[in-house]
């Protein structure tokens, strides 16, 4: 869980950041800052091992680098901001195809701004710095992916990937928009991070103070003040505010939202709330506002552990949380040790994480070929589980392999096994 904490605290960070430059106070500030924890959906991403909030967070850091680099005076800290922006666009298009979107987006549209304020020496920096980052960071790996299984990313065919945009797609993201922010809100919390929301604080407290707080300053964006330049503050807001509409309209336009999607969408409870700080001390007390933040945090963050970690509230405040993943088929694996290897043998959209371990102390092979599963049973692997849904050839060389090297059935069909999906259902053996 510790990369996906130190995620949840680079977004807190920003948040912070971001509303003390654009003027809120630093009470307010630091209030804004927590209250991301008061969204179910990062809590829940923070506490687990889910890699969307780092996907986030690096995506927050483009964008607290692009707008300092806008405004920066010294030309070399503007540069090294810039370059820093380019680097993390690159890293956050190889976590995903989402993030290729977004970082995609990110980065056009920074070219866009630089281009527009005629600072031309920071776009050569941004593009030599994202060129020269791109191949080690995602190039090489999306254009592998594409020559072997015909996409960008190795899961399914396609058909039901993030790219892939169904009929009456823009009606059925609307609605689901509407679902969850005015409909479901007060649901939130779910037995895990698929099944939870952004939650009563941002649907009914932050798009609320969005609007308020910026509905007078639209036009003021785009002002400029005596000098005939765009002010510092108005330049930075337009450029994350244009980000924010811009990357949701091409996320709309290839792909129709649902529930999933909510996880690859986490960055946009930090660049809405510090859309909504510069001038909430205007509308609403601080006061009220820090009480508000503190109870939802509260209520979300024990709320998450109540139901993703049950005994996590009768332990002592300060002991180890440590939960078994619930996933049915691998009781056999709780005799794995640390440093224990695991050859899994499934498809694309198997479950294979319970194989890491509750503290991914384990290495886990994965094959997809003849070859390469010959050459990891030569190193002799101290587990092997394979599914039912795994490739055909793939699982009767599997069980050749585990015939003639030995292997132990270690695994027990459970009474409802033929009324399972050949997804939840595996046998697992021991070396």
């Amino acid at each position: 869980e510790l990369p996906s904490i130190l995620a949840t605290a680079i977004a807190i960070v920003f948040v912070w950041e971001v509303a003390q430059r654009w003027g809120a106070s630093s009470p307010v500030s630091l209030s804004a800052a927590l209250s991301l924890l008061a969204a179910p959906q990062i809590a829940w991403s923070a506490l687990g091992g889910a890699d969307h909030v780092i996907a986030a967070a690096g995506l927050l850091c483009c964008l607290y680098n692009a707008t300092a680099s806008l405004s920066q005076p010294q030309k070399n800290v503007a540069y090294l901001q810039a370059g820093a922006a380019a680097i993390s666009a690159a890293l956050v298009c190889g976590t995903s195809v989402p993030g290729l979107l977004f970082g995609t987006v990110f980065g056009l549209l920074f070219v866009v701004f630089l281009a527009t304020m005629r600072m031309w020496k920071r776009l050569f920096v941004v593009a030599i710095v994202f060129v020269a980052a791109a191949p080690s960071a995602f190039a090489l790996q999306y254009l592998s992916n594409l020559h072997r299984y015909g996409w960008l990313f190795p899961e399914g065919d396609g058909t039901d990937s993030f790219s892939h945009r169904a009929q009456h797609w823009l009606p059925a993201s609307l609605v689901y928009v509407f679902r969850l922010l005015f409909r479901e809100p007060i649901r939130g919390i779910g037995e895990n991070h698929d099944d939870s929301n952004y939650g009563v604080w941002f649907s009914l407290v932050v798009i609320p103070l969005v609007l308020i707080t910026n509905w007078d300053s639209i036009v003021g964006i785009f002002q400029r003040d005596r000098a005939g330049h765009p002010g510092v503050r108005s330049k930075e807001r337009s450029f994350v505010a244009a980000f924010l509409f811009v990357a949701l309209a091409a996320t709309v336009a290839v792909h129709p939202l649902g529930e999933l999607d909510q996880r690859f969408l986490i960055w946009v409870v930090p660049v809405t709330l510090v859309l909504a700080m510069h001038a909430l001390e205007l509308h609403l007390s601080p006061a009220f506002f820090r009480m508000l933040s503190a109870g939802f945090i509260l209520v979300t963050v024990r709320s998450v552990l109540a139901v993703g970690y049950p005994f996590a509230i009768k332990s002592p405040l300060f002991g180890a949380i440590q939960v078994w993943p619930e996933v049915s088929g691998y009781e056999a694996m709780h005799d794995a040790l640390p440093g224990d290897t695991v050859l899994y043998m499934g498809d694309e959209d198997t479950a294979v994480y319970p194989c890491w371990g509750r503290r991914y102390s384990r290495t886990v092979w994965a094959a997809d070929s003849l070859v390469t599963l010959r050459n990891y049973f030569d190193r002799s692997p101290r587990w092997v589980v394979l599914e039912t849904s795994a490739p055909e050839d793939l699982r009767i060389a599997t069980l050749e392999f585990l015939s003639a090297q030995g292997y132990t059935k270690v695994s027990e069909e459970p009474p409802e096994a033929d009324e399972l999906p050949d997804k939840a259902r595996r046998t697992i053996w021991r070396r």
